[in-house]
């Protein structure tokens, strides 16, 4: 944690009661004619989060303001919205369970496997990472590097940073744990596939009818990801 941080937990100890204003949960309850739970909410709202149209509608408030959160009328949408933000919040703590689930549908599940140029060339040292596109590999020195690694994967960023770049500069010189840089590779490329589908999902914003994915949200409501915690 640092300056400027903030926590907002989901539940309040020891009661485990719901860290929602009363106001809040008389909306959602009123709005939906249901008391949706308070991770179903809250992956609603990541999702929305992670949406790339709504990440462009409201780009230059985004910088200057806390992010206003759209309620669709919709409720089907909502529940699909929120699978996926619980999918993205699994995938984001690094939960085993989220791991397993959203691994098994990468169309390449070969992708962030790491290898070494020559068998007698070994070196596990994090040295100056390079990514080379047309081979999708990704060197942490002149011998070791993780296949699979596209541009998309590569440029994806965080806060302005390039993920992959950044943890591997960061550890610089140390021993590479590579099935960590594996599930990082792994992570983004699920989350870039999530982001898509977010991206048909709300090609309508800001008003969030969901009439022309109904087959979908259908599809994502009967596979529904493990919880994240």
């Amino acid at each position: 944690m640092e300056g400027g941080d903030y926590v907002n937990p989901l539940y309040h100890n020891p009661n485990y009661t719901e860290n929602f204003t009363p106001e809040f949960r008389s909306f959602i309850d009123k709005h939906y004619s249901h008391s949706f739970e308070p991770l179903e909410v809250l992956g609603y709202i990541y999702a929305l989060l992670y949406s790339p149209n709504y990440r462009k509608r409201y780009e230059e408030f985004l910088k200057a303001d806390y992010p206003k959160i759209l309620f669709t009328e919709n409720k089907d949408l909502f529940r699909a919205l929120s699978l996926l933000g619980i999918e993205l919040i699994g995938l984001h703590v690094l939960n085993q369970e989220s791991l397993n689930y959203s691994f098994k549908k990468l169309k390449d599940t070969t992708i962030g496997e790491s290898y070494y140029k020559e068998a007698h060339d070994r070196n596990p040292t994090i040295k100056k990472p390079l990514h080379n596109e047309p081979e999708q590999r990704l060197y942490i020195n002149h011998s070791t590097y993780f296949r699979g690694v596209s541009q998309e994967i590569y440029d994806y960023r965080i806060g302005g940073y390039g993920v992959l770049d950044k943890y591997l500069k960061s550890h610089k010189n140390e021993p590479c744990d590579f099935d960590h840089v594996t599930r990082i590779i792994k992570v983004i490329a699920c989350t870039i596939e999530i982001q898509k589908t977010l991206g048909f999902l709300t090609s309508d914003l800001p008003h969030l009818k969901g009439n022309v994915s109904e087959a979908l949200m259908q599809e994502i409501l009967q596979n529904p990801p493990p919880p994240p915690i």
